[in-house]
């Protein structure tokens, strides 16, 4: 008797397909000027991780928690920690430390001092960064950061205008919808768009408190009684 193998091998081909991005919907917090390590909320986070465009791997601590700030190069991706990966699509341009705008003392000045950019005159309008390994359903919390001589405008999936010759920064979540979340830097107008920083962290998800353990024990209690 044959054995019909069509199933099978249309199942292994299946794992072969590549996995698709998603794009779950990011919630930003207000656009604020970056004044130090400070400004990176590892605050109630499983854990965080951190990418250091163009730069060189740098220890940052905020004065809570000590961030692990990686290198990531354009058309390139970097496993940070935690299972997760962060990726600079090929539009970005390697500028290292050229373009530099950073006046922020200590090692978080140092992750600044590096960047990858887009020349926004006849330029593309857009660049990506790609976060991998994450876990669908989870809450992840992300920062953005940008610090340049660069006068510009630009924004990152729907944020509010940042502008990198302030020295800016925007905090945002999102539950992932899927394995990879891309986030889309758009360039409005000005000399240069830029990317220096990015972190991205865990959001636990909040365990049971007592008064509901306990309540739904009473729950099951009065029904047992009326059975």
């Amino acid at each position: 008797m044959k054995r019909k193998l069509t199933p099978i091998i249309i199942g292994i081909a299946g794992l072969a397909l590549p996995m698709s991005a998603h794009a779950a919907t990011v919630t930003w917090g207000s656009v604020a000027a970056i004044t130090g390590a400070g400004d990176i909320d590892s605050s109630g986070l499983d854990f965080i991780v951190g990418a250091n465009f163009s730069g060189t791997t740098t220890l940052v601590n905020n004065g809570t928690a000590d961030i692990n700030f990686l290198n990531v190069n354009p058309g390139a991706s970097t496993l940070v920690g935690s299972g997760i990966t962060i990726g600079a699509s090929s539009d970005w341009v390697n500028w290292g430390t050229s373009g530099s705008n950073s006046s922020i003392a200590g090692t978080f000045g140092t992750v600044l001092d590096s960047n990858i950019g887009i020349e926004i005159p006849g330029g593309p309008t857009s660049a990506t960064i790609t976060l991998s390994g994450l876990n669908s359903g989870t809450t992840y919390r992300v920062q953005f950061f940008a610090d340049s001589t660069g006068n510009n405008t630009q924004s990152i999936s729907g944020s509010g205008s940042m502008n990198s010759l302030s020295g800016q920064f925007v905090t945002g979540t999102f539950t992932a919808d899927g394995l990879a979340q891309v986030l889309d830097v758009s360039f409005t107008s000005g000399d240069f768009g830029v990317a220096n920083a990015l972190t991205i962290g865990a959001v636990p998800v909040p365990e049971p408190s007592a008064a509901l353990l306990g309540g739904l024990g009473l729950l099951g209690l009065l029904r047992r009684r009326r059975d």
